[in-house]
């Protein structure tokens, strides 16, 4: 047994001094008020308090077109000669509104009109934020032809001003106006009181409510053992219903929902379930619509914590953990209509920051609502369905928003620890482990753990007589001499402190259900040809389609506008299932073709892919094929080929679909070549996004669909010669795990990924790509302490305009990484990994990926002039920086001082303290297992086209040591070191506008030598090609978007993908072009691809026939021979006695190699053949053969 107590609190200045960040103040009461009041009593059509601008759209339509007066004091307007006369809507602006601040939070814009029945008009609002940014609010009307009220009653941020308020009448004819009014609305809350207390301990009547507490309606309940006494049992079995009239027992403008949960949940509830598998905890009425309503709705969605406050953008918030199952859970949510909701889960929020918060971005949102009147409250049931499928007691609600420490007040009434499972998957015959750790809420005595296999019966047990003091960890550790069973569920069984908790854990299956090793050939299930004679219930387009022909045979080209697409439906003989789909395309032409394949009813996309011919990628004027692995998520989905750019139009011929035999993916053969010092060459699957679960599966985030996305990961894996994944533990906000979950994983997923790996040969290894500090004090930094100086002693990295970064991708880091927290948080975050990792030998190390935004480098040389950086630089080097210390614009003026006065000493110095700290962390990585590496990965080199050097041969380098990496600094180290292009970037960027030289040098700049020079490590170098990701919201109903306007296929069988992100590879064998053509220059030990998706979809053959070659040779540098052409390079290697060379090919056209040697045959590694002197290779485009002659060689002979 290993029982370890842990008592370290770690306390790092963020900000020196006092009042830097101060506490948020309590919010500001603001009174009922009269902003203005128009009304027309005596005919004038104006008052003394605003004034009327008559104005149309569009402009230039004569003032007297729109006829106005008054009449029975209304102003009576009359669009209609202004309509005849091009028209398209008559505006009443009001005008001489204050241009001071509006400081209240809630204002009302409202009027009384008439209008012709039938018609539309729309009260509309607009501000501006302190940022300057612009605010717009609008509320259509239906009018019914008699006098009637409407109001907008909106929320402004902190610094609004500048209001402008108009009615929109978008019709020809009469509209009448007799008030108008905008009112500063009371922000008084009222008294902070409990409105609602349910114990269930008397009945199904509340035991306190300041509204009814009598149930309006109380059927089919049952009441078990609770936490305090009873506990109301509510679920889909007993169709139990208790609904309370809704009036002063909730608030819907703000309040607190408190309760107690237990699910009993027999199975988890995916996100895919009908509506009526819902799970309701306390909720409101659910007006049509919803959005804008005000219903308050506090659920469970797919096993997951939701929180609704149904505003008119019907923002929620979500838990990325699920509800712990068969355990007793307090929850919590609290609102407020001014700034939202939040949700709780046992005393912890929930509220996950998204991908691009950032506390120096202020991003208010503000909620808006269309309030209508609420009648009922409902408790574990809507209207008798969507049970909760549970216990719960002890509801309450309050009037107001509880604080974090009130909420943890009434969590510790019952829990007595937290507890966090360290490991929870096995793999088949695997020893079972009690591995977790406890944080004690309240004085333990004693601990007593046990595992139940699923008959209940006592697997394994133990007990610590330790005593814990209240926050005192415990990190329980004990491996039982049991072994698990294959497909077994364990429950982890953990009492202390009169409470006990229960957590799932899982043996895996012993055979991969998507994996075989059989290499028959797939059946051909499926053979169709685009073609509008298909008809409308199998195709559907937009944009024109031409019939045409390549190599003799027959294919159908979209239109040439950007968006220009067709469908085609296919219909399969099961799902889910696995096939091979493939298509023809023309390669006699440029074109840039999207591709996706989706159900055709419910708009899941099974993959996303494409293809880029000709200009960069020479055409051959012949008709290719890419096949496809496609995991098939139903029977009937539709195939979309779109025109990606602008005059490039997407081309399929006859599409194809096979299904493998037994309906599994076959091994591609591999004869690796023996570890070096624990190292193999590796071809790496790369995911700079954690997104892998949406690629393989829809309910990945826990059991059993967390396997299944597992096997089918390894399975594709395994089929295309990938041996490696290099995936992110660490993402935008700080470590991945309950309290960070984004793209939702399973709970402790490192481990399952590693359990799985071990057991089929493959590596992994975690990735870090950081943005924002999990240990952040502050939600947002005032705007004000952006520009005073009061940052600069702070973690965040100041600019050279002397402020902090606002800005996100392509921008400098938000924080230095030469401040203690920054450091702090990273190695914390590493001992977490390298505690799980290191155990596993699948697990290899990892890779820090340094995008331009990444915390963990200097970013560029816009960015790190803070004041202990300044102050080190200076104590290092003897170079005093003379700028006053006391000055708010410091920072600047450090920048402009040392960028004239001492550049290049700034530039060295940051590039060695950059390399102590990697230094530092490659010996914490080599202390965990001495075979473990650290991968630096520069995301920046390369891609940055609109840099004003760009054109500059050495660009890339400049980048780097920009960034604070010069190569020079890590040798004599272990660290790999690699280079990432970036080879969609033309085709991507084509319809940018450039110069001519800028254009050549981003067509050309990834076959250049300078392109590698920091994968210049002989041994030690990583190569990677990131994808871009073709993004496009054409799919989807909304309005706008920054991608393309939406403009959805129309089709019955179609409910097309909203929104697509495709990864579009070269035609091809050009699709190998960046694996091989690197080699030109340099002889690499790793090579990944990829990105947000699955990369490498569409070339899995070729890549699979260069992994078998490129996985034989060993991991140690080859040297180059004399023997080579300026593209065809052959090198050799002396290792075990033996003589190991390889030829490659790295331009697109073929080449020969003929060579002699004085030994009886080589053996081609990849297949095992044995080959006779002379040896002829021909080597197709981008080709790699790879051999070795046992006993060793002299080679001789000629390349062209």
């Amino acid at each position: 047994m290993n029982l370890r107590h842990v008592t370290v609190i770690v306390a790092l200045a963020w900000f020196s001094g006092t009042g830097i960040l101060p506490a948020e103040e309590p919010a500001r009461e603001f009174p009922e008020k009269i902003i203005f009041q128009h009304s027309f009593p005596d005919g004038s059509g104006k008052d003394a308090a605003s004034g009327i601008l008559i104005r149309t759209v569009p402009a230039g339509i004569p003032a007297n077109a729109v006829r106005s007066g008054t009449a029975r004091k209304m102003l009576r307007i009359d669009s209609s000669k202004a309509f005849r006369e091009g028209a398209q809507k008559v505006s009443l602006v009001f005008t001489g509104l204050p241009l001071l601040e509006y400081p209240a939070p809630r204002y009302e814009f409202s009027a009384r009109f008439q209008g012709e029945k039938g018609r539309k008009a729309s009260l509309f609002l607009e501000s501006y934020d302190q940022d300057n940014k612009h605010l717009w609010f609008r509320k259509d009307i239906d009018l019914t032809g008699e006098p009637q009220t409407a109001g907008l009653t909106v929320s402004f941020p902190p610094g609004a001003r500048k209001v402008y308020l108009q009615i929109d009448i978008p019709y020809a004819g009469e509209f009448f106006l007799s008030r108008a009014a905008f009112l500063q609305k009371s922000s008084s809350r009222g008294p902070r009181e409990l409105l609602f207390h349910h114990t269930f301990d008397n009945g199904a009547g509340a035991d306190y409510a300041k509204g009814d507490g009598r149930p309006v309606r109380a059927e089919r309940l049952e009441f078990a053992d609770g936490l305090f006494g009873k506990a109301l049992r509510i679920n889909h079995r007993n169709r139990g219903a208790l609904e309370f009239a809704l009036a002063n027992n909730m608030h819907p403008e703000r309040g607190t929902i408190s309760l107690w949960f237990k699910p009993e949940w027999d199975r988890p509830v995916d996100f895919a379930s009908p509506a009526d598998e819902w799970r309701q905890l306390v909720m409101t009425e659910q007006p049509d619509p919803r959005a804008g309503s005000g219903a308050i709705w506090f659920w469970a969605y797919g096993g997951f914590l939701r929180g609704d406050l149904s505003d008119k953008k019907d923002r929620y918030v979500f838990s990325f953990s699920p509800i712990r199952n068969r355990n007793w859970n307090h929850l919590c949510m609290t609102w407020d209509e001014e700034h939202g909701q939040k949700i709780y889960m046992n005393a912890k929020s929930l509220a996950s920051p998204g991908d691009e918060h950032s506390p120096l971005v202020r991003r208010p949102q503000v909620p808006q609502f269309d309030r209508v009147p609420l009648k009922s409250l409902f408790i574990g049931n809507h209207h008798g369905r969507q049970q909760a499928d549970g216990l719960i007691d002890e509801v309450k609600i309050f009037s107001y928003e509880l604080s974090p420490e009130e909420i943890r007040r009434e969590s510790d009434r019952r829990l007595t620890f937290d507890q966090e499972v360290r490991k929870r998957y096995f793999s088949p015959d695997a020893p079972l482990v009690a591995d977790c750790e406890l944080t004690a809420r309240a004085p333990l005595s004693q601990v007593k753990w046990q595992i139940l296999n699923s008959a209940g019966e006592t697997a394994a047990s133990g007990e610590s007589p330790d005593r814990l003091r209240q926050g005192e960890k415990l990190h329980l550790s004990e491996t039982s001499s049991r072994k698990s069973t294959a497909g077994e569920t364990y429950t982890l069984r953990v009492t202390a402190g009169g409470m006990t908790e229960e957590e799932p854990l899982f043996a895996f299956r012993r055979e991969n259900p998507f994996l075989t090793e059989t290499q028959e050939a797939p059946q051909e299930i499926l053979r169709i040809l685009p073609d509008p004679d298909l008809g409308d219930s199998r195709f559907a387009s937009i944009g024109e389609t031409v019939r045409k022909r390549c190599d003799g045979k027959p294919y159908l080209e979209a239109g040439k506008k950007r968006g220009d697409r067709f469908a085609v439906r296919l219909r399969l003989p099961k799902a889910p299932a696995i096939y091979f789909l493939e298509f023809d395309y023309p390669d006699d032409a440029v074109r840039t073709c999207d591709v996706i394949v989706q159900n055709s009813a419910s708009h899941l996309a099974t993959f996303n892919v494409g293809y880029c011919s000709g200009d960069e990628y020479r055409n051959t004027g012949k008709m290719l094929t890419q096949r496809n692995v496609f995991f098939a998520l139903s029977d009937d989905v539709t195939a979309i080929f779109m025109t990606a750019r602008e005059g490039l139009p997407a081309a399929a011929g006859e599409i194809r679909i096979y299904e493998p035999k037994d309906g599994k993916l076959p091994i591609s053969p591999d004869r690796p070549a023996p570890a070096v010092n624990g190292q193999t060459r590796n071809v790496v699957l790369y995911f700079e996004d954690p997104a892998v679960n949406s690629a393989f599966e829809t309910a990945a985030s826990r059991m059993p669909g967390f396997e299944n996305m597992l096997d089918k990961l390894v399975a594709y894996m395994k089929y295309s010669g990938q041996n490696m994944l290099a995936y992110p533990l660490v993402w935008y906000q700080g470590y991945i795990d309950g309290e960070y979950n984004p793209r939702m994983h399973a709970d402790t997923f490192l481990d399952g990924f590693l359990e799985k790996f071990d057991r089929a040969g493959l590596q992994f290894m975690g990735t870090v790509n950081q943005h924002n500090l999990k240990a952040c004090p502050v939600k947002s930094v005032p705007a004000e302490q952006q520009s005073d100086g009061s940052l600069l002693s702070s973690p965040f990295s100041i600019l050279a305009s002397g402020r902090p970064n606002t800005g996100w991708h392509g921008t400098p880091p938000n924080y230095n990484i030469l401040h203690p927290a920054v450091q702090a948080e990273f190695f914390a975050d590493l001992r977490r990994i390298l505690e799980t990792g290191a155990k596993h030998p699948s697990f290899k190390g990892i890779v820090m990926h340094l995008s331009l935004h990444s915390l963990h480098s200097f970013g560029s040389l816009e960015a790190g002039y803070n004041d202990y950086a300044v102050e080190a630089f200076s104590r290092d080097t003897g170079i005093a920086v003379p700028v006053n210390r006391e000055a708010p614009t410091r920072g600047k003026l450090y920048a402009e001082w040392i960028l004239k006065n001492a550049r290049q000493s700034w530039i060295r110095w940051r590039c060695g303290k950059l390399a102590a700290f990697y230094r530092k962390v490659d010996s914490m990585v080599r202390q965990a297992r001495p075979d473990l590496r650290l991968v630096l990965l520069p995301m920046e080199g390369g891609n940055l086209y609109g840099n004003a050097d760009y054109t500059d041969r050495d660009f890339a380098q400049k980048q780097l040591a920009e960034m604070g990496l010069d190569l020079h600094c890590f040798s004599g180290t272990r660290i790999i070191t690699g280079q990432t292009v970036f080879p969609a970037d033309h085709r991507f960027y084509s319809d940018r506008k450039m110069s001519p030289e800028r254009r050549k040098r981003l067509r050309e700049f990834f076959d250049t030598r300078e392109c590698y020079n920091f994968m210049m490590n002989p041994g030690r170098s990583w190569l990677h090609m990131h994808d871009r990701y073709w993004e496009s919201a054409i799919g989807s109903t909304f309005q706008n978007h920054w991608s393309d306007k939406p403009n959805r296929l129309k089709a019955s069988w179609l409910n097309e993908k909203p929104w697509r992100a495709s990864t579009l590879n070269p035609a091809g064998f050009h699709a190998m072009k960046h694996y091989v053509l690197p080699l030109r220059y340099a002889d690499y030990m790793n090579v990944s691809k990829g990105g947000y998706l699955i990369g490498t979809y569409g070339m899995d053959t070729a890549l699979a026939a260069f992994s078998r070659a490129f996985r034989s040779l060993p991991a140690l540098p080859f040297r180059e021979q004399p023997l080579n052409s300026e593209t065809v390079k052959l090198r050799t290697l002396s290792f075990q006695g033996d003589t190991w060379f390889y030829a490659v090919n790295t331009d697109d056209r073929p080449a020969c190699a003929e060579l002699r040697f004085d030994a009886a045959a080589a053996e081609d590694t990849a297949s095992g053949r044995k080959l006779p002197s002379p040896l002829r290779l021909e080597l197709a485009p981008y080709q790699l053969r790879t051999f070795r002659i046992k006993g060793g060689a002299t080679l001789t002979g000629q390349v062209r």
